[in-house]
């Protein structure tokens, strides 16, 4: 009985005269022949009148496979509008993980934590000092006792880390 589903590989493997297990079968009888003597010793097992099953499950699986790909397949247009589509969406959603890493990175400068084991919001300006480097740009405009965070927004820190990072 021809069944001309859309699982060509596994509605094979479904039926009785299943063509991968006689190869599996003369495989194992033969294990080691060259693929050259299995195909032979293939070809003559289809040909055998009893074996006729495993000839048509293999056209079947042949006319399937060849018969969807010829009649669904899109045409060119419909191929670059759908890549073009996908490409679009793409790029989009890397926008929105690179936009969300940006929002993120920038919450994390106050957040981040100095030598003393305290985050940067909740170090003084004498803290800012001993650490160095761009947070003595912070020491600068606030008070050695000062907390960073009741006197500075994040925003301003941030201007001061772009300005010592150039």
């Amino acid at each position: 009985m021809l069944y001309t589903g859309t699982y060509g590989a596994k509605v094979q493997s479904w039926k009785k005269a299943n063509p991968r297990e006689l190869l599996k079968r003369l495989i194992d009888g033969h294990p080691s022949a060259e693929k050259s003597f299995l195909l032979v010793k293939l070809r003559e097992e289809l040909f055998h009148e009893e074996n006729i099953e495993y000839l048509e499950a293999m056209i079947e699986y042949w006319f399937i496979n060849n018969y969807h790909s010829l009649v669904f397949r899109p045409n060119r247009q419909e191929r670059d509008r759908s890549h073009k589509a996908k490409q679009r969406r793409v790029s989009a959603v890397k926008e929105r993980i690179e936009s969300r890493i940006l929002e993120e990175a920038q919450l994390m400068l106050l957040d981040m934590i100095l030598p003393t084991g305290r985050s940067l919001r909740e170090s003084s300006g004498e803290d800012c000092e001993r650490a160095g480097g761009w947070l003595s740009q912070v020491a600068k405009k606030i008070q050695p006792g000062q907390i960073v965070g009741d006197v500075m927004t994040e925003e301003q820190v941030r201007r001061l880390w772009k300005a010592a990072k150039q």
